[in-house]
């Protein structure tokens, strides 16, 4: 007997690896993200940590700082889950440009 949790119902927690499939310039590449139930979150572009930092959750809303910008900058972006596996971020307001034009409107598949 299997104890594995239905997927009929989408997944409303953050934890866990995200992915998606990108490019720049003409250029693809892949942005994976870790977030850990401590707290903690990781980014990598093609395999590469580019990003360290923390986040927590308040109902709809994820409040974020990182190593992008002074830690003591925190962004607020609303989540929504949608398709089962995936996450859009859409700033709610974000004083960290970079931060803010690298997540904003992104949209992220969560890895099995």
């Amino acid at each position: 007997m299997s104890c594995q949790s239905s997927n009929s119902k989408t997944d409303t927690t953050i934890i866990g690896d995200w992915d998606a499939h990108l490019s720049h310039n003409g250029k693809p590449y892949v942005l994976k993200a870790h977030f850990g139930a401590d707290n903690n979150y990781d980014g990598f572009t093609d395999g590469k940590l580019f990003v360290t930092g923390k986040y927590t959750i308040e109902g709809d809303v994820m409040i974020i700082s990182d190593s992008l910008c002074n830690e003591q900058y925190e962004g607020k972006y609303k989540i929504a889950f949608f398709a089962q596996d995936s996450l859009r971020f859409s700033v709610i307001e974000d004083t960290c440009k970079m931060r803010n034009q690298g997540i904003n409107g992104l949209a992220v598949k969560r890895l099995q």
